[in-house]
């Protein structure tokens, strides 16, 4: 049986590595260990309404629900990241398998996912990678879109970057 670590709502942890599952109630604050910039979480991660992490974080998958998750560092997911009546904000890189996110997405940094389907806006300050990318709201880059297929149903922030600037 996969071990599972709880974390109370409204209440702060400092982890490190975590083999099994994590479940973070609403309100609370994670911390990476000393000397950390990330935890790791050999399971899946379950958010429960707002959720922060304080530093970076590795898992097998991610969900959230009825809530934010803002990650102070780069968020890498070798499976799925489903966050349902939610937003999720990452202040770093953002890789994963697929990602499926209702309301609004943001990724300081660069964005690698073979499925993104975003029913809100997406925002992405770095390079933008999909095999396959769907966005029911607006999609807004800094940085150059690299997908072969593109579903964007409104844009009124996004430019196509010239051929010099694909790279």
């Amino acid at each position: 049986m996969q071990k599972v670590v709880s974390v109370p709502q409204n209440s702060t942890a400092t982890l490190g590595s975590v083999e099994g599952d994590l479940h973070v109630g609403e309100g609370s604050t994670i911390k990476a260990e000393e000397g950390l910039e990330r935890i790791t979480v050999s399971g899946f991660v379950r958010c429960e309404g707002d959720c922060s992490f304080e530093c970076g974080l590795t898992a097998e998958s991610l969900d959230g629900r009825d809530g934010n998750i803002l990650i102070r560092g780069d968020l890498s997911v070798s499976a799925s990241i489903r966050i349902r009546e939610g937003e999720l904000h990452v202040a770093g890189n953002l890789l994963a398998k697929t990602m499926d996110v209702d309301k609004r997405v943001i990724v300081g940094k660069d964005l690698s996912v073979e499925k993104i389907d975003v029913g809100g806006s997406l925002e992405v300050a770095g390079i933008t990678k999909a095999l396959d990318l769907d966005v029911g709201g607006s999609y807004k880059a800094s940085g150059s879109l690299k997908a072969i297929r593109k579903f964007i149903q409104f844009t009124p922030e996004y430019k196509e970057p010239s051929r010099t600037d694909a790279g």
